[in-house]
């Protein structure tokens, strides 16, 4: 019984024996036994209230001295109760340790509790979590070294581990970075999930003896609580992911459907990679020959690139994941003692950017692109984030198949579609038709390259599609006798001249120029001008079969590429003679 219930049964029997003494008759004898009653009951008042009520609350001052100290509460004590659902799992976790850490601290009375999980990608120990007397001494790395210290014998043995007698040396505790650790005891017990050891509690305390086998056992029951914990934290978590990446997946599939050319989805999967990801720089690298790639697109801080550069499979980290079809991850490039270029050896340094993704996008067995993505932040891409990125690259490769497929099914036509020139399959056999010919019958021929631009930049998507047919209309009065003219690719033109030579053909073609700068705007308004880069060779002088001859008239269309004007050049053995050309980008 307790005693709150004692005193009322105390008073409950004194108010009946008072009403059972107030029948008695008013003679001497009864009024004293009355009196006397009275007497006691107000003697017993008096001492319960000064007496039994002081040495109760001397003994809970007692009890509340042996109970450990409380975490503040706030202004409003519901707060401290309620678990917003807008939380994530990580903050949920966050939370829980923030809760348990005081609980542990104070119960082991100890003077640190940290708890360090083992990041086996880096082969070292992440500080999870901390509460510490010792903010000074404590150190300010999130890493530590995995073979150091009492934590590498808790990880080797997976045994809890008991100490009472420290001395002073810093290799002990790596998570102090003085010297002189301030801790006399330390206690560390394995964390488990799954049956996997992925972390170590640990204890320490400035009094020698601090610790015994009852204490190591309740810290292994914390560990234990702490499993519990990150068990659900993490299938929560895995959920969430599944989830995050099924939508993202998801919403790119669906996204690239209307898309028909890959100049247009690199964009497209700029803007749903930038978000998500957090990636500061996206370039897409592919393979023009087998040692040697470009840059296709380019989207954040350039430095010293440019698209459409070209580079080496071999100098590189972008020419490694070319060259070996594998992915690369890198967490932090702080870390390197030298700078690690990306493309090419000579490549301006961008020390600003510290992490780094790269795929490969692999079709039959060969690596045509790599997508990659650079962060300013160190550790900002997972092996999550890479498998996203795998991903995606699958989908990509099957992208570019059917590309591939619809441009091969065009070119059996013969003819291209928009323009309804002659495609690049039509192209390949006039200009072997042509090169017979003229071996045989001992003709030259020119052979000249065009590659179409706005003022604004190079030709994408929609804007090539409508702006070519309007500038082949326009150019096809102009070439007179000349019909041999082709559309290769998106923003290329091909023309055969046959019997010709370059300089006539220059000087023939530059009025064609002359005519273009006069044309301003075009489609309707939405194109201000239009620069043509040009690149002729001659047969038989420039080369004798078809290979040679685009790969010198690519030459000089490279070196027409260089002005910022339209311009003719004419490649002559391995010399490039530049014929003026009028500016009307």
């Amino acid at each position: 019984m307790s005693k709150h219930q004692l005193l009322l049964v105390i008073a409950a029997v004194s108010l009946f024996v008072v009403f059972l003494i107030g029948f008695l008759p008013n003679s001497p004898v009864f009024i004293g036994i009355k009196l006397l009653f009275l007497f006691v009951l107000l003697w017993g008042v008096f001492f319960y209230s000064r007496v039994i009520l002081a040495f109760a609350e001397e003994e809970s001052e007692i009890v509340e001295e042996t109970l450990p100290e409380r975490m503040p509460a706030s202004d409003n004590a519901e707060d401290d109760l309620k678990i917003r659902s807008s939380q994530n799992v990580e903050e949920y976790f966050r939370q829980f340790l923030e809760t348990v850490f005081p609980l542990i601290k104070h119960t082991m009375v100890c003077n640190t509790v940290v708890l360090l999980m083992v990041n086996f990608y880096k082969k070292q120990f992440y500080i999870r979590h901390k509460l510490t007397d010792f903010e000074a001494q404590f150190t300010r790395e999130s890493f530590l070294d995995l073979n150091q210290g009492l934590l590498a014998f808790i990880l080797k043995d997976k045994k809890p581990l008991l100490e009472n007698h420290l001395p002073d040396s810093e290799l002990l505790l790596p998570y102090y970075a003085t010297p002189n650790i301030p801790a006399r005891a330390f206690a560390g017990t394995p964390l488990y999930y799954k049956d996997l050891l992925v972390g170590v509690l640990c204890v320490d305390s400035e009094v020698e003896e601090s610790f015994g086998e009852d204490d190591l056992a309740i810290l292994n029951d914390f560990s234990r609580v702490i499993a519990i914990q990150l068990a659900c934290s993490n299938k929560l978590y895995e959920y969430e992911t599944e989830n995050w990446t099924t939508r993202l997946l998801y919403d790119f599939s669906k996204g690239i459907l209307p898309i028909q050319t890959a100049e247009a989805l690199w964009p497209y999967l700029n803007r749903s990679l930038k978000t998500v990801l957090e990636a500061d720089r996206m370039i897409v690298s592919e393979r023009t020959s087998p040692n040697a790639g470009r840059i296709a697109y380019l989207s954040g801080a350039a430095a010293s690139l440019a698209l459409g550069q070209e580079f080496p499979d071999h100098e590189g980290l972008i020419g490694w994941v070319l060259r070996k079809k594998q992915p690369l991850l890198v967490d932090d490039f702080a870390a390197k003692e030298n700078y690690i270029p990306r493309f090419y050896l000579q490549e301006q340094h961008v020390p600003e950017f510290k992490s780094l993704l790269a795929v490969p996008v692999i079709r039959h067995d060969v690596t045509d692109v790599v997508l990659s993505l650079e962060s300013v932040k160190p550790n900002a891409f997972t092996e999550e984030h890479k498998q996203i990125l795998e991903t995606m690259a699958y989908q990509i490769a099957a992208f570019l198949d059917k590309v591939q497929l619809i441009s091969t099914l065009e070119e059996q036509n013969l003819i291209d579609p928009k323009t309804r020139l002659g495609n690049r399959q039509a192209f390949m056999v006039e200009l072997n038709k042509e090169i017979d010919r003229s071996g045989e019958f001992r003709k030259k021929f020119v052979l000249q390259l065009l590659k179409i631009r706005t003022s604004a930049g190079a030709l994408e998507g929609d804007i090539a599609d409508r702006l070519m047919p309007e500038f082949v209309s326009f150019v096809l009065p102009l070439l007179n006798s000349i019909n041999y003219i082709f559309r290769l690719d998106q923003d290329h033109l091909a023309i055969l001249w046959p019997e010709k030579l370059c300089q006539e053909t220059a000087t023939e073609f530059q009025t064609v120029l002359d005519a273009l700068i006069q044309k301003t705007p075009w489609m309707g308004g939405l194109v201000e001008k239009v620069v043509v880069h040009s690149g002729m060779v001659q047969f038989p002088g420039a080369g004798q079969g078809d290979s040679e001859l685009l790969e010198n008239a690519r030459k000089a269309l490279a070196a027409s590429e260089r002005a910022a004007h339209s311009s003719i050049e004419i490649f002559r053995n391995v010399e490039i003679n530049q014929i003026k050309g009028d500016t009307y980008g």
